[in-house]
């Protein structure tokens, strides 16, 4: 199970890091084909997106509005379920509009053969908008 475990972690450590360069067209080496992606809190969500083909328009779409974005303090704790795993992290952004961004995360995931099946990501939505207050759409 130990090894089982390593992998998933670093598979989640992979995700982090390809979200936080925006690097969408990294995803299918550590992407499920049905993953399911859920941000909880974020203002407009209607709940989970299923697919790496939406998700991944939909979070490419998305990561246009950052000139930077980073998670610090990663943390990544295993469960008995040697496929869901659970990270803590905060964040330091800055969006296209020279605004600055941090929050904190915890993400619930879930891995299929090694790949992110399942992410779920609660945040401080307060963070969200005060920063994106005059670029949500209405």
């Amino acid at each position: 199970m130990e090894n089982k475990v390593t992998r998933n972690k670093a598979a989640v450590q992979a995700w982090l890091d390809v979200l936080a360069r925006g690097a969408v067209d990294e995803w299918d080496a550590i992407v499920d084909p049905d993953v399911s992606v859920d941000v909880v809190f974020m203002p407009g969500n209607t709940g989970p997106l299923v697919g790496r083909d939406a998700n991944r328009a939909h979070i490419g779409e998305f990561w246009k509005v950052w000139k930077s974005f980073a998670f610090h303090d990663v943390e990544i704790h295993a469960t008995e379920n040697s496929d869901v795993l659970f990270v803590t992290a905060r964040s330091e952004a800055q969006t296209a509009w020279d605004a600055p961004y941090a929050n904190t995360y915890v993400f619930r995931m879930k891995l299929r053969d090694g790949r992110i099946a399942e992410h779920r990501e609660f945040f401080n939505p307060l963070r969200v908008l005060e920063t994106f207050k005059d670029h949500l759409p209405a």
